[in-house]
């Protein structure tokens, strides 16, 4: 996930529904191993970079999802939520 957002010429399209999109990649990023506060820098950046007006979604809201998220069993799934 670090090369696609360190990747400028990546360009991601969601149907609009930010929380859906950031669910989808929080769960796809969730590993098993991937340390809470790793995951929650990863997905504040996903939201900064790829979603409309990001400071909607506080930073308080995006570690709910996180740890929403990591109660759930870690995706085992080799292809991303981007088609990649």
């Amino acid at each position: 996930m670090q090369a696609v957002l360190n990747d400028p010429s990546v360009v991601l399209y969601m149907d609009g529904n930010r929380h859906r999109f950031l669910a989808a990649v929080a769960g796809w990023m969730w590993d098993g191993v991937i340390t809470e506060q790793a995951l929650f820098c990863l997905l504040r950046s996903v939201c900064d970079r790829y979603c409309a007006n990001p400071a909607e979604k506080s930073d308080k809201w995006i570690r709910q999802l996180v740890r929403w998220v990591m109660k759930k069993q870690p995706c085992t799934e080799q292809v991303s939520p981007m088609g990649e």
